[in-house]
């Protein structure tokens, strides 16, 4: 017993020595920013974790220009006095004008590369990807405070649940088109979530939604299960919390194909500020935030069509329910085709009256 006593000390001791010389020896890549550059090159930011004794993580970028972003990586470990791991890398980031031309040629290296993990977040920078990664943001390191930023928004939010898996499949499936959150530096410990970037068919950005459309983006897209929304209703004003959603999408029609979204929300009035909350002015306040929602969510459709891209999907749910459909065919008649928006809103609880 003591012999195996001291075998499991010694192996503590050991493992802990093991693992600190591995630490030392790496350099930990937590983000990557690609950028254009001259000569139709890419630049690739690289964001690498150096630990502190305080527990406190510095940020390194190493920047480097190539045709390729497989190449950049390469270089990279050329470049490096250590080698880079890739495994705990949790953000990678496009600049707007990478976005608007090969954003899904740099993608496809990391669907390609076992050891990056399906959960890492995508997201666009508006400006210089290198200027975001460069900032100072948190004690933890600028990639988990982006995403972090972007997990919590996710969570309890307007930000739709993205990631590198949801990402690629949303591009490769036949009838749905592929979105990304933005994201702005306000200064150099500060970004914001600035809107949802849309794409086209080729991967490519071509438009925005705004902070102000997000939250009726969502409802189409994802579901909440948390959230808050300000109804305003002949000047008085309730803050409606803890929203609950879900979309429920079908095919009405086809030949031409209609669709009917029915969207039903469930939250709770945690503030009011006007004239005494009564259940029919409870009622009243559900009535126009559904009235409000419909509108919103059928004049964000028409935009897509007007676009020719499909971020709901619905092609994805004709196809579903069509026998040799003809994506060719529906690409041409999507703009036209009519979609029904029915919102139901209750209200659980009045919360605190003011």
């Amino acid at each position: 017993m003591i012999k195996k006593g001291v075998l499991l000390i010694l192996c503590f001791f050991l493992s802990g020595c093991i693992q600190k010389s591995i630490i030392d020896e790496v350099h930990t890549q937590r983000g990557v920013g690609y950028d254009t550059a001259s000569n139709d090159k890419i630049r690739g930011t690289i964001l690498l974790a150096e630990y502190s004794t305080d527990r406190t993580t510095k940020n390194v970028t190493m920047s480097v220009v190539d045709q390729s972003s497989v190449n950049i990586l390469n270089k990279a470990q050329r470049q490096s006095d250590a080698t880079i791991v890739y495994g705990s890398l949790k953000l990678v980031l496009f600049s707007e004008a990478i976005a608007k031309k090969e954003i899904i040629e740099i993608s496809d290296a990391f669907v390609r590369d076992a050891r990056i993990g399906s959960r890492v977040y995508f997201a666009i920078s508006e400006g210089r990807a290198q200027e975001m990664l460069e900032g100072d943001y948190g004690k933890q390191g600028n990639a988990t405070y982006i995403s972090q930023t972007l997990e919590h928004n996710i969570a309890s939010g307007d930000v739709p649940r993205t990631n590198l898996h949801l990402f690629v499949y949303n591009y490769t499936q036949q009838g749905k088109t592929a979105y990304l959150p933005m994201v702005k530096k306000l200064n150099e410990d500060r970004i914001d979530i600035s809107g949802i970037g849309l794409l086209d068919w080729q991967g490519r950005l071509i438009d925005k939604v705004s902070t102000d459309d997000m939250f009726y983006f969502k409802l189409l897209v994802d579901k909440y299960s948390a959230g808050t929304k300000t109804v305003q209703l002949d000047g008085d004003r309730a803050t409606i919390k803890s929203i609950r959603s879900e979309n429920k999408i079908k095919v009405s029609k086809k030949n031409p194909f209609s669709f009917k979204i029915n969207i039903k929300i469930e939250g709770i009035i945690q503030e009011y500020r006007g004239r005494r909350l009564t259940p029919q002015k409870i009622k009243e306040f559900e009535k126009a935030f559904a009235q409000q929602i419909t509108e919103s969510t059928k004049k964000q459709i028409k935009h897509f069509q007007h676009l020719g891209i499909d971020p709901i999907g619905l092609g994805r749910k004709a196809k579903q329910q069509t026998r040799n459909f003809d994506f060719k065919k529906w690409k041409e008649e999507y703009k036209d085709v009519t979609v029904q928006v029915n919102t139901d809103v209750v209200v659980l609880e009045s919360g605190v009256v003011q």
